[in-house]
């Protein structure tokens, strides 16, 4: 797999009706840490910016 591959999204067929793209709340870190680790294929490491 070459790096455009890796790049690219599939987007369900319904489309990503009801979905919300924002930063994550104070609360919610820990949380975005523990999926970040389960499923992010690089998992967890120190935030950049």
């Amino acid at each position: 797999m070459n790096h455009e591959e890796t790049r690219k999204s599939v987007v369900p067929s319904g489309g990503l009706h009801g979905i919300e793209v924002r930063p994550i709340r104070r609360e919610e870190r820990t949380r975005w840490d523990e999926l970040m680790r389960q499923y992010h294929y690089l998992g967890l490491h120190s935030l950049i910016g």
